[in-house]
């Protein structure tokens, strides 16, 4: 689908003997005699569809049409097919449903994108409003060749391929990376090798790099045959085996991988400007990738190196408007807080999305696709307020992992419940799960497991504040806050066990855990006592862990210990103070009770704080400066008092735009200061 908020270019095909073979002049020649079928395809695409399928198709696989919006594709491929002499002579009953063709086609426009985007688009004639029903248009156009077309309306990463062989797939689909992973699950390993044709439509754009990155990773099951517009055109050469076709390079490939598979495919004969788009795709991934800066300085030098494109008369206005549209782009964060992006808008399926999330206090990947914090938010607002330290984006993000991606395999555990807030959440959102209410889990017992000590530490001294605050709660130091904690998760008594006692005692029966809510480790001790307990009951490729004050200047303790464990964890967002980890391979109680904090060196310690947070750029600069004090308050209680004033004045001189007169920040530069002139024991 072109970008049809932009003029197009000229148009451009790139000569090969397979786009020789398929005489598309002379198609292009006929269509324009034709009545138009109403799309974004532009003719040189569909003289070219039609003509694969004319002389390409021999009935031994089906046609895939993904993404067929008003049918000009479709169209296209029946008229192809009926120019095929193996169309008439083909058993048509060996395709699924007895029909060759099949469409898919979501069928709702997508909504405006923001306030400055037309609300009415038209459509070679067609008008339609943005967010509008269009598949009465599309059956319309598509009801004389209905013999040979099954549509397939609905999202398509609901949907489903049998297996069936594929001669021909036309995508035009791939607009997030969701849809583009979940397209070389179902499509890919169908194709005939030697005989199956694979056509990308985006891929001579600039904005999904995600195609390119997943293309370079399949280069050795595919020859290049050319280029017609937008449109890539390949041959499959060998059969893509499931586990290649299954992985996601763009989620999972470290920043050099995705470069490198991105640029691992070359296209001789495309025009300038083709390459431009590919350079411009470029930059996105790095910012993609979490490299806003790299991004922004490579952007910058595509001025100087595609000058003659940007001036040329022809090409200029799209080219500089599609330059202009990164840069702006990754300078105000819209791309920059999507790592893993998930799709060219902000929504998925028509709702907001976890990606961004809630302007700099969140990030993730494509692993928290299915979390809606703004949605959840809004319920956790509905909600009697339980006061504590657990903000209302933390509690939403609780919320929607019990909701979405509890499975019924392991416990919920909730380590440092306090007054009850993330109980109420994980239980809310249990409750929504439809495994659990399905009763389907294998969970003995209650599923959810809430471990806290009842009281908060009495006061270090005569002169130390007596009491603290919370909310409209106002809680004497020393004394038990049990009752309270009753009260708030009563309601929730055929979820909910709690556990009141000393963490230092306690731990865990080994029972499997698959959600893990971590919010108890004022003291190193304390941490290295949780770890051992509850990390090695982790679910290896199906758990959840969150840990609070990972994002925080006080406890770096946390940050060593969860980046020690970095090879059993993969980072997949942050939430405030909290990280998000998937659970990758389960970790040995050899290695959960090792103690990095206590045991590591210096060295070795800031390799694993470095570790805990993630794709750092990827966050808010706000949660980097206490990354950062963070990481000065380890070097100070690893015993370099000196070394540590040190690093807090470069951490200061490194963020000095957030700490202007007034800054909320300037009291923890503070603090830390004094802190590291007078480091506490770890324990």
């Amino acid at each position: 689908m072109a970008d049809d908020l932009l003029p197009l270019p000229p148009p451009s095909v790139s000569r090969s003997p397979f786009l020789d073979r398929l005489g598309i002049p002379e198609a292009v020649a006929r269509l324009e005699q034709a009545p138009a079928v109403p799309g974004m395809l532009t003719i040189e695409e569909r003289a070219m569809l039609t003509r694969v399928v004319a002389t390409t198709w021999r009935g031994e696989g089906a046609i895939i049409d993904g993404g067929s919006f008003l049918g000009s594709s479709l169209v296209a491929e029946a008229q192809g097919l009926q120019a095929n002499p193996a169309g008439g002579a083909a058993d048509w009953s060996r395709f699924p449903g007895g029909k060759p063709i099949h469409g898919y086609e979501r069928g709702i426009h997508p909504g405006r994108r923001g306030p400055r985007e037309r609300q009415r688009k038209v459509y070679d004639g067609f008008e339609l409003d943005l967010g509008d029903d269009f598949v009465s248009a599309l059956e319309r156009a598509t009801e004389p060749y209905r013999d040979a077309i099954a549509l397939h309306i609905g999202d398509l990463n609901d949907q489903h391929w049998d297996g069936s062989p594929i001669e021909i797939a036309f995508i035009d689909v791939c607009k997030t990376a969701r849809l583009n992973a979940h397209v070389s699950r179902e499509f890919l390993t169908a194709l005939v090798p030697g005989a199956s044709t694979l056509i990308h439509q985006d891929f001579f754009f600039d904005r999904l790099p995600w195609i390119r990155v997943t293309m370079g990773h399949l280069a050795d099951h595919f020859r290049w045959e050319g280029q017609v517009n937008s449109s890539s055109v390949y041959t499959n050469v060998s059969a893509v085996p499931a586990d290649v076709a299954s992985y996601d390079p763009f989620l999972h490939g470290t920043f050099d991988d995705c470069l490198r598979l991105h640029d691992a495919v070359p296209f001789p004969g495309i025009g300038r400007g083709t390459e431009l788009r590919l350079a411009l795709s470029r930059g996105l991934l790095m910012a993609h990738k979490g490299r806003r800066s790299d991004a922004l300085d490579y952007l910058g030098s595509l001025a100087v190196e595609y000058s003659d494109v940007l001036t040329d008369p022809a090409t200029g206005p799209d080219a500089r408007r599609r330059l202009d549209r990164c840069v702006g782009q990754v300078t105000s964060g819209v791309l920059y807080r999507k790592l893993g992006w998930d799709g060219v808008d902000d929504t998925v399926d028509g709702r907001p999305t976890v990606l961004p999330l809630l302007g700099e206090t969140a990030a993730g990947t494509t692993a928290l696709r299915e979390v809606d914090l703004a949605a959840a938010s809004a319920r956790v607002r509905e909600r009697p307020t339980v006061p504590g330290q657990t903000s209302v984006t933390e509690q939403a993000l609780l919320e929607e992992l019990a909701a979405k991606t509890w499975r019924g395999e392991g416990a919920i555990v909730d380590v440092g419940s306090f007054l009850g807030a993330s109980l109420v959440a994980e239980a809310e959102g249990l409750r929504a799960n439809p495994v659990f209410s399905a009763a389907e889990h294998r969970v003995p017992g209650l599923p959810i497991h809430g471990f806290d000590r009842g009281f908060l530490p009495a006061p270090p001294g005569p002169a130390a504040k007596r009491e603290r605050t919370f909310g409209d709660v106002t809680i004497q130091l020393g004394d038990s806050f049990l009752p309270r904690l009753t009260r708030t998760v009563a309601p929730y008594g055929d979820l909910v066990k709690l556990h009141v006692g000393d963490l230092e005692k306690q731990g865990w029966d080994g029972s499997p855990i698959e959600l893990a809510f971590v919010d108890a480790a004022p003291s190193a001790t304390v941490n290295a006592r949780i770890a051992a307990s509850f990390f090695p009951a982790l679910i290896a490729g199906s758990s959840t862990l969150v840990v609070r004050d990972v994002y925080s200047d006080r406890l770096p303790w946390v940050n060593v210990t969860v980046g020690f464990l970095a090879g059993h964890l993969r980072w997949q967002g942050q939430v405030r103070m909290s990280a998000v980890y998937g659970s990758t391979t389960a970790v040995p109680a050899d290695v959960a009770t090792y103690d990095p904090f206590t045991e590591a060196t210096l060295d070795e310690c800031l390799r694993y704080h470095d570790a805990s947070g993630g794709e750092v750029e990827t966050i808010g600069r706000e949660w980097q400066l206490l990354l950062a004090l963070s990481r000065v308050r380890l070097v100070a209680a690893k015993g370099d008092p000196d070394g540590a004033v040190d690093l807090l004045r470069d951490t200061a001189d490194r963020y000095v735009d957030l700490l202007a007169d007034g800054s909320v920040h300037l009291p923890r530069i503070e603090r830390v200061k004094q802190a590291i002139s007078r480091p506490r024991p770890a324990g």
